[in-house]
């Protein structure tokens, strides 16, 4: 684990942990960010650092944040929503009572959505212009479609984001909650598929994987850093 100098730690702002290289991926780890500083790290035309615990930075283009979606100035934030998108727990919840009940409103005139597929509206009361909304799979052993449903979900989301010409989204973790899909096999196919699209496409700009939890930052680092150290052409599951 490689330690910077002091001098370079004040020119970020921030205390930098450590980084940690693999052969096609780079992880830093900050400590604790203040919104004063977001913008010398790259974060001043879209994330509010509030309520974050740490970032991880992979690439350029993709990062991993420790704290809440609902926070983010993101152009663009997913829901993880049900086929109703009619609000729910989880995630979802959190999302509608920031943005208010006119969000509700116009997910209302939707028509619901398929699993995999996703709509947008706008955010209302969220620091994001936008909501992209999609419907992950229920696990039900593996068997039934889940791994390509879930693929479908973020590929979706992404080429929504690109024909609306929406430069940064944050995505939070699709189906691991109370539709429980394994969290190990969920992250790696969300890396994937971000990853496969971002080499195809230069919009979206940025994307922020959301972890709300310790354990989930954890799991989602070591699956990258997995990933990392196999074949970096193929990124296979």
């Amino acid at each position: 684990m490689k330690r910077f100098s002091t001098s370079f730690q004040k020119m970020l702002g921030v205390s930098l942990i450590g980084i940690l290289k693999c052969p096609s991926l780079m992880i830093a780890r900050y400590g604790p960010i203040h919104p004063h500083t977001a913008p010398k790290l790259g974060y001043s035309s879209f994330v509010q650092l509030g309520r974050p615990r740490g970032v991880e930075k992979m690439q350029d283009r993709i990062e991993i944040f420790l704290g809440d979606i609902t926070t983010l100035a993101t152009e663009a934030i997913v829901n993880a929503a049900n086929n109703g998108l009619c609000g729910g727990g989880g995630v979802d919840g959190a999302i509608h009572r920031a943005a208010g009940p006119k969000l509700l409103e116009e997910c209302q005139s939707l028509g619901g959505c398929p699993t995999g597929d996703a709509k947008m509206t706008q955010g209302y009361n969220l620091p994001a212009r936008c909501v992209i909304h999609t419907v992950g799979p229920i696990w039900r052993g593996g068997s039934h479609g889940e791994y390509e449903a879930l693929a479908s979900a973020y590929r979706n989301c992404l080429e929504l984001a690109k024909k609306n010409a929406i430069r940064s989204v944050a995505f939070p973790s699709i189906s691991t909650g109370a539709y429980g899909f394994p969290k190990d096999r969920a992250f790696r196919i969300a890396f994937q598929e971000i990853s496969k699209f971002l080499d195809q496409s230069k919009v979206p700009e940025k994307v922020v994987i959301v972890c709300f939890s310790e354990d989930d930052y954890s799991r989602y680092t070591e699956a990258i850093t997995e990933i990392g150290e196999a074949d970096p052409k193929s990124r296979e599951l």
